[in-house]
């Protein structure tokens, strides 16, 4: 069986490619392409594993700013794709006025420290890979960002990555007739003059070479073994869920509130999979533009292919970790129903045990609650859609009977845990929990009857105590301390 820690860079490296909107090969295919400039250009061994881990979780920051990019390109997913393949991202959507390199290096720091926070989580190199991450999207010429490194001054690993990267997906896209003509104008700027005409030299026998191979495979061969690695799949579960909780925080933390819905619910038999099975079953959210995740359609019986194959992504992805095959299993039903109109396979009743049917009502709970207001009516509204569910004979009556109890729950459902250890205020704490739900700070000062000028002052106390710069990082950390469940 393949290792546990290989087996989480497959499953970040994958779900990073399809919130980039690339195939799946694309990041494996660019972390071979990053060892053979490294080979040769005589790298170190340190410097060539830290290129291959960078270039298989160099998309693992991509939730953290989803929803940014989607509020900037229109659609986060097919803007991004476009970007890094040369073409126009604003996806119907008009380009700002202004330039956008100001917000671009926001988000490109945000991406970042999320991606340095999984790699420290799947304890992966050192301060070698965290200061390559941080370089990531810095030019040779420093026009980059975030902090417009130039020149040798940016890590060598995260400069053999840029470039295996436009490499893969310029080939691809364009043809690599256009891609080396595309890289050479790119000399001198974006990337290192000398890397160029080795990659322009070297890249036909590079790319016929990986034609012939199972890109995946031939990568976790390569990232090797060696390491103890002593992350239970528990808290590999929660590290999932989070990281695509990110993605959407307008929803709440959906990820973590149907775990806990399912596990109050659940009876004496073993849970551990229902457990990891509910934290991990929105995995394939980071395939669909946020835009369709936040719409009408999501939660009702109407939902378009992008939505239906969500389950499929999401197995498909943990099929790179086969530690999680029981709890895959289970994640796989979330969104099918009893009576065949669920998807993406369209199974009936026979097919689904207890913790299947559990996981079926907790997820729908969820997302109702992460779509309504805060007030008993849509309390009321929800548990009703339960209940016609049963009627309807889509849900399980013994499994809705054990939810809607929970429904006196807030629309979050969650309760904030004091960590005086992190000495983190009652307020702040309050504060955190609207920052990360994606909440503004002039919306969070409306919500708790403060002034915008109090809440940044809150938000910087919050960041200086957790050692954090923005949001995303920031809920990741508080998920992990246990200021917010």
């Amino acid at each position: 069986m393949i290792d546990l820690q290989i087996g989480m860079i497959g499953v970040f490296a994958f779900a990073g490619d399809l919130s980039m909107g690339q195939p799946s090969s694309h990041s494996p295919r660019t972390a071979l392409l990053s060892t053979k400039l490294a080979d040769n250009i005589g790298c170190t061994a340190v410097m060539r594993r830290d290129a291959l881990q960078l270039a298989l979780l160099r998309w693992s920051g991509c939730t953290a700013n989803a929803d940014e990019f989607e509020h900037l390109f229109g659609d986060d997913v097919a803007g991004r794709a476009a970007l890094i393949a040369g073409q126009d991202p604003f996806i119907n959507k008009r380009a700002p006025t202004a330039s956008i390199s100001s917000v671009i290096d926001s988000l490109a720091a945000m991406h970042c420290e999320t991606g340095i926070e999984i790699t420290q989580r799947l304890q992966l190199g050192g301060a070698t890979l965290s200061r390559a991450f941080l370089d990531l999207f810095e030019h040779w010429d420093g026009s980059g960002n975030p902090k417009n490194k130039k020149g040798d001054d940016i890590e060598t690993a995260a400069q053999l990555v840029s470039i295996a990267g436009d490499l893969e997906v310029w080939s691809r896209v364009h043809g690599l007739h256009k891609a080396l003509l595309m890289l050479e104008e790119t000399a001198g700027s974006h990337h290192d003059p000398r890397l160029v005409g080795t990659v322009i030299q070297q890249a036909p026998g590079w790319l016929s070479a990986l034609e012939e191979i199972d890109a995946w495979a031939e990568a976790a061969l390569e990232v090797g073994s060696g390491t103890t690695f002593d992350v239970d799949l528990d808290a590999l579960a929660y590290l999932l869920a989070d990281y695509v909780d990110l993605k959407i925080p307008s929803l709440g933390r959906l990820s973590r509130l149907t775990s806990q819905m399912a596990m109050k619910a659940v009876d004496g038999e073993d849970a551990v999979d229902l457990k990891r099975a509910s934290l991990i079953y929105t995995l394939g959210f980071v395939s669909v533009p946020n835009r369709v995740l936040t719409g009408s359609q999501f939660a009702s019986g109407s939902v378009d292919e992008a939505i239906r194959i969500i389950p499929h992504w999401t197995e498909r992805m943990l099929s790179r970790c086969p530690q999680f095959k029981g709890a895959s299993t289970i994640a796989g039903s979330a969104f099918e129903r009893l009576d065949g109109s669920g998807f993406h396979r369209g199974l009936t009743q026979k097919h689904f045990n207890a913790n299947c049917r559990l996981l079926q009502a907790a997820s729908l709970a969820s997302i109702l609650i992460g779509k309504s207001s805060d007030d008993g009516q849509a309390k009321e509204k929800i548990a009703e859609a339960l209940l016609e569910g049963v009627k309807r004979g889509s849900l399980d009556a013994n499994a809705v009977e054990k939810i809607t109890p929970q429904l006196g729950l807030n629309s979050a459902g969650l309760k904030l845990i004091d960590r005086p250890g992190l000495e983190v205020s009652p307020r702040e704490t309050e504060v955190l929990d609207l920052l990360s739900k994606g909440q503004s700070n002039k919306q969070i000062a409306r919500t708790l009857g403060i002034s915008a000028s109090t809440v940044g002052t809150h938000v910087e106390s919050i960041y200086r105590k957790l050692g954090v710069s923005n949001r995303a990082t920031a809920t990741l950390k508080a998920l992990e301390e246990g200021l917010l469940v």
